[in-house]
């Protein structure tokens, strides 16, 4: 599978519910993470349109998710590209896993997970490492469950985290022409982070073309 530029502005869009008149501070967004160089691997050659495949897309779902939480667009890519074995991991075990019923209800949901930190710029200590690099991962439910009971009574101020079991639903039902073709975006998911899981991947090229 792969997509347009265009084609990814207009999927994230449906899957964030984008109103039609912000459509364009949106696509903004998603230029700026372009000009940013992310995802890697999409620059086809100067003067040629990017492509996009399946996992460029759940890439920029992860760094939209991460600016929910509050991190700029160039932390996202820092704290994302940081660890894209705990990113490809989440979508591996997404992507293998069974797909949602029409309930949405999901068996086994996997998150990403960080301190966002946001004001750790501002702080004596803002030229140590970024903290919501430091502890950046992914986890199930039973584990997202048992670290926070630890983390929290330890002491812990904060954590943020969101679905990837959702995200992934949400872009491949916008991605993909209809519900049958699910199946292969998950599909698609999974051969995309396998290399990352098994440390496969050659050094990507850099940036896109608009």
């Amino acid at each position: 599978m792969q997509f347009t530029f265009a084609e990814v502005v207009h999927t994230l869009a449906q899957t964030y519910g984008i109103a039609d008149e912000k459509r364009g501070a949106f696509s903004a967004r998603l230029q700026h993470l372009q000009k940013l160089k992310f995802p890697a691997g999409t620059n086809t050659g100067r003067g040629r349109a990017a492509k996009y495949d399946v996992g460029h897309l759940f890439l920029l779902g992860v760094a939209l998710e991460l600016g929910q939480l509050g991190l700029t667009p160039d932390r996202a890519k820092r704290v994302i590209e940081s660890d894209m074995h705990a990113v490809a991991m989440s979508a591996y075990m997404v992507a293998t896993d069974r797909i949602p019923d029409m309930d949405l209800k999901f068996d086994s949901p996997m998150f990403l997970y960080c301190d966002p930190a946001v004001l750790k710029n501002l702080t004596k200590k803002s030229d140590e490492e970024d903290w919501a690099e430091a502890n950046f991962f992914y986890a199930g439910l039973g584990q997202v469950e048992e670290n926070f009971r630890n983390w929290f009574t330890h002491g812990a101020p904060r954590m943020a985290l969101f679905s990837v079991s959702s995200l992934v639903y949400e872009i491949s039902l916008e991605a993909v022409k209809g519900e049958a073709d699910v199946p292969a975006f998950y599909a698609a998911l999974a051969t995309w982070a396998s290399p990352y899981i098994h440390n496969q991947v050659e050094e990507e090229g850099d940036g896109c073309d608009s």
